[in-house]
């Protein structure tokens, strides 16, 4: 492993804190909380073997500072603000990244820590949700299961793992694999038997740092013996050997002391001057603002996702409909500019249903300011040209009352029409002073109209001062900045909950039409049989008879008798 100079080389890191986490914008401290908890016990540097202990340390870094950024209101509202992580801790009062790095690294996996969350996490929704969602990532495959979820033993936990995951599948809730179904009894012993080797083998680790009695002790007394404090000894062990690694931490990023306990103190660097101190932070904040993500045209934003996004990068995915309910875009007014508009783009799957994607942001009402540039009357519709400055204009149609004339046809548009429209009395949807020269605040849903995308227009309000125009072009700049400029990212225990709800909503509306049906048969059973009774529409039965010989009055027939029908 390099030593830890290397590790600390450079300035904090540069990370969408919010996506490190796996947290939304709008995350509560406790999710935050509940979040960073669990990311810092799966990625603890101390709990890798030696040839990953650099790529952890990288990892476990990202997620102590994307946690100072969003567990303090302060950094986490400039963070909001400026989109810099750098920017959300300089001038910081108070604050010692190397003091935070220090106390998280030492506290995250502590014997207590643990025993609080495993207690909590055990047997709980999240648990089952995390289980769940491991199981569909990896199509049933144990191994990886157990190596996601955490706290799990493959021998203690398996049996009930494997009654969740089954009701899972009766419920239609995760589809059966094969890996799963078709599961042996010789894999699973195969598995319990490594599992119990690996305990083996901490055990022997345990006894060669000679802490082996401290953890296991006598097991007659102790009886069984919980995995979780074997886990938090060994880590505290090899938290003593990283003390170095700390002391670098604290000497780079400038503590002025070294660690509390064990090890030798470092020399503390002198503190630097004045000139030196206001040179790195308009350094710090020249990095910062080096990316104006609100800036950046939507073909740039996948880039500046590409090289900027925490982990590897992937092209974005594209949710089912049931999650769209999920989206920060959807069924909301999404404020763009006309080239954002223009942008908007259809994926497969999704024809003919009038949803535009920005990156894979599904997108149907949208909101646009600017000026109307000209007024076109068509047979039935009124389109208004909005120009927003942004180098493209936005065409906004409303429907209009058909002219009385008859046999209209589409002609050449009229410029400028709209007060003549007003004086012929054609009711409109649109206020009637709406003009070429007036600012507007339009709100509709995006169209295609001859492979031209428009806006059908809901509702038009003037812009009655520059102030709120202004307003509203940093209501997108906060926009495009918070939403747009990164792809929409589900957790897989949001999809499956999507997908539940989705399963159960198709369920109940068949059963109501299969109700509705019942309903509408019985009523006209009813409505028959009452009808039947009030003899209005008596039934009448075709039975073949000989013809009658009985004189039944009326006219004679032949020799004085009458025939079948009384003739």
């Amino acid at each position: 492993m390099p030593a830890s100079e290397d590790i600390l080389e450079g300035e904090p890191p540069v990370i969408d804190p919010y996506e490190v986490l796996g947290v939304e914008r709008t995350a509560t401290p406790d999710k935050i909380k509940s979040a960073y908890r669990k990311a810092a016990l799966k990625h603890h540097p101390d709990k890798v073997s030696e040839d990953q202990k650099e790529k952890a340390h990288v990892t476990f870094q990202s997620i102590a500072f994307a946690y100072a950024v969003l567990s303090d209101p302060v950094r986490r509202k400039r963070y909001d603000d400026t989109g810099s992580t750098s920017e959300s801790i300089v001038d910081s009062d108070g604050f010692s990244w190397s003091d935070f790095y220090r106390e998280q690294f030492r506290d995250a996996v502590s014997q207590d820590a643990i025993k609080r969350f495993a207690k909590k996490y055990k047997g709980s929704d999240e648990e089952k949700d995390d289980l769940l969602a491991s199981y569909e990532q990896f199509k049933g495959n144990w191994d990886k299961i157990y190596e996601t979820v955490m706290l799990s033993d493959p021998i203690h936990d398996h049996e009930r793992f494997r009654s969740i995951i089954a009701e899972a599948i009766e419920k239609r809730d995760v589809p059966p694999f094969k890996a799963f179904t078709l599961e042996t009894r010789k894999a699973k012993d195969a598995r319990i038997r490594a599992a119990k080797k690996e305990a083996g083998e901490a055990e022997e680790y345990a006894k060669e740092l000679g802490i082996h009695d401290r953890i296991f002790g006598d097991k007659k007394k102790k009886g069984k013996k919980e995995p979780e404090q074997d886990l938090a000894a060994l880590i505290r062990n090899n938290q003593r050997n990283r003390s170095g690694f700390l002391d670098d931490l604290a000497a780079k990023y400038g503590a002025t002391g070294g660690s509390k306990k064990g090890g030798k103190k470092r020399a503390v660097e002198e503190e630097p001057s004045e000139e030196a101190f206001q040179a790195a932070a308009a350094k710090l904040k020249k990095k910062g603002k080096k990316r104006p993500v609100a800036s950046l045209l939507p073909g740039q934003q996948q880039r500046f996702v590409d090289e900027n996004s925490y982990g590897s990068a992937e092209p974005p995915v594209f949710y089912p409909q049931y999650c769209f309910y999920l989206s920060p875009t959807f069924n909301k007014w999404c404020p763009l500019r006309a080239s954002d508009i223009h942008d908007l783009v259809s994926h497969p799957g999704f024809e003919g249903q009038d949803v535009f994607f920005s990156l894979n942001h599904p997108i149907i009402w949208v909101r646009v300011v600017g000026v109307v540039v000209a007024v076109d009357e068509f047979h039935g519709r009124r389109v208004y040209t909005v120009d927003d400055s942004t180098g493209q204009c936005i065409e906004c149609s409303v429907e209009v009352p058909k002219p009385p004339k008859a046999g209209a046809r589409d002609e050449e548009p009229t410029r400028n029409s709209a007060p003549a429209d007003a004086a012929r009395g054609t009711a409109s949807e649109m206020p009637a002073d709406i003009d070429v020269g007036m600012v507007v605040d339009v709100k509709g849903r995006v169209k295609l109209f001859r492979d031209r995308k428009q806006i059908k227009i809901l509702k038009v309000q003037r812009v009655g001062s520059t102030e709120r125009e202004v307003q509203f072009w940093n209501k997108i700049g906060d926009f495009r900045r918070d939403v747009l400029c990164r792809p929409w990212v589900l957790d897989r225990r949001d999809v499956r909950r999507a997908k539940k709800q989705h399963l159960a909503d198709v369920d109940a509306d068949e059963r109501r039409k299969r109700r509705k049906e019942r309903d509408d048969v019985l009523r006209k059973e009813d409505a028959s049989r009452r009808l039947n009774r009030v003899g209005r529409h008596p039934t009448v039965e075709l039975v073949h008879r000989e013809p009658s010989t009985k004189s039944v009055g009326g006219k004679a027939h032949g020799d004085g008798q009458f025939d079948a029908l009384g003739l």
